[in-house]
């Protein structure tokens, strides 16, 4: 019911909320259940309660999951005498601190106030700057935050081998057995182990066995054995009408049994799906140099496209980045203009533009799609690979400087540890399909010269074609 005006003994939402320990929207939700006695005001319908609704809305808080309760604001005048003590010791200005930390001005804010309670890792990040560790020592965290904090992804194994890669929550939905049937029993034995971030569960194929299994189990339950032959009745009325189509269905699946993919497998599957001109921009790393590739759609962000995102951690605790930003503190309070930031020592002998880079990758990428034997690979009239040589004259160099570009290229792949994205993958795959013996063939590449003459060879195995 809506009425105009309350009387004075009447709790807001946000009063009867922190009476009871829960978020005023999950007193709104009962109140439109209703199942809280209240009533609502004015032309925004603001909710209005009387005092015998505080016992009432603490039964039902008595029944919410403790990580869905309003938590009180602990330790937040602690954390602002130790913050301003920081600040005031480090030098740095609160906006200063927060950006070189990543965060918002308006987010630590929130954490003082206590309306926000700060994760373990931007509270690491904020005591890194102002160089004061007991900062992390402040806060306490919940059983929730602390596994997203540790895993940000769970590496489940089915008991057929397959391993797929899951995020947190996706986890802990599955072991609560939510969504459709299907899903449901494919995440029925889901057992996830939070300190290691693995998990052990059923994956669709198995699962969609096990409900097979489990109907031609309650099929012989139910009827014996003839309800077997009453599911087998359609198969067999159809053997015996078509025995020439059932011999060919039975040759026809001997060669085609079903394997697990291997890690060769997948490499030329991703192989084929490489494009040429990717839509972005291929760099270095100042720091590791090694390659960095950004997307078209990121250009403009802070950072992005020179530095991978661990290189431009570490380089933002050396000695040179904290001078600077020292100098930039300095700058802005004597209205000065920000100094550039300084980079790291640069190679000389290293690719300098984007276009070379760009040029390295084409050739690596046609290289391979030629070695393998790839769809996407040049062939003649007779649906023949093309020979390395071929597209060394083709691109207008000696084969030696085809292996030469393409051994650079690998060479300039960061490590899987800091490489992500798109990049990722070009490590996947040319690492995986890069051949045993490319190093002797480089040597060799000496020597090739004038032996084809830029001629279409005719290979008939892959190691005639890398040949």
């Amino acid at each position: 019911m809506r009425v105009e005006t309350g009387s004075p003994p009447y709790l807001s939402a946000a009063q009867l909320a922190k009476q009871a320990g829960v978020t005023s929207r999950t007193i709104r939700s009962w109140s439109h259940r209703e199942l809280l006695p209240g009533h609502q005001v004015g032309t925004r319908g603001d909710w209005r309660y009387p005092e015998s609704a505080i016992e009432v809305a603490r039964g039902l808080a008595s029944r919410v999951p403790q990580w869905k309760r309003q938590r009180p604001p602990e330790n937040s005048s602690s954390l602002r005498d130790a913050l301003t003590t920081a600040l005031h010791r480090s030098g740095l200005t609160l906006k200063a601190a927060a950006t070189a930390s990543g965060l918002s001005v308006s987010t630590i804010h929130k954490w003082l106030a206590g309306r926000m309670r700060p994760t373990r890792d931007a509270l690491e990040r904020l005591a890194e700057v102002v160089s004061e560790p007991a900062l992390t020592k402040l806060t306490t965290m919940s059983d929730r935050q602390r596994t997203r904090s540790a895993h940000q992804s769970i590496r489940m194994v089915c008991k057929c081998g397959a391993v797929r890669t899951v995020k947190p929550g996706w986890a802990r939905k599955a072991e609560k057995d939510r969504g459709p049937l299907l899903a449901q029993r494919a995440r029925r034995h889901v057992k996830v182990d939070w300190d290691k971030g693995e998990a052990e569960y059923t994956c669709r194929t198995c699962a969609t066995r096990e409900m097979g299994s489990e109907y031609r189990q309650d099929m012989k339950r139910r009827h014996g054995r003839k309800g077997l032959r009453v599911l087998a009745d359609p198969l067999l009325a159809w053997r015996q009408a078509n025995p020439d189509n059932f011999r060919a269905a039975c040759e026809a699946g001997k060669p085609h049994q079903r394997r697990q993919l291997t890690a060769h497998d997948k490499a030329r599957i991703s192989l084929g799906r490489l494009i040429l001109e990717p839509k972005g921009s291929i760099s270095l790393c100042a720091f590791c140099h090694h390659l960095l590739f950004m997307p078209a759609w990121r250009v403009g962000e802070h950072h992005i496209g020179k530095f991978h995102g661990p290189c431009l951690a570490k380089w933002q605790r050396t000695k040179p980045y904290k001078e600077w930003l020292a100098d930039c503190i300095r700058a802005r309070r004597e209205g000065k203009p920000v100094p550039p930031m300084p980079m790291p020592e640069r190679p000389a002998d290293r690719m300098v533009t984007s276009a070379e880079l760009a040029t390295a990758y084409t050739t690596t990428v046609r290289y391979f799609w030629q070695c393998e034997g790839n769809k996407r690979a040049e062939r003649d009239a007779d649906n023949q690979v093309m020979s390395v040589t071929w597209l060394a004259n083709e691109l207008d160099i000696p084969r030696s400087a085809l292996y030469k570009r393409v051994q650079r290229f690998l060479d300039l792949l960061p490590h899987e540890s800091i490489a992500s994205g798109t990049v990722k993958t070009w490590c996947a795959v040319f690492l995986t399909l890069r051949p045993e013996a490319f190093h002797d063939r480089t040597e060799l590449s000496a020597q090739v010269g004038s032996e084809n003459g830029g001629q279409v060879a005719q290979p008939t195995t892959p190691s005639a074609r890398l040949s």
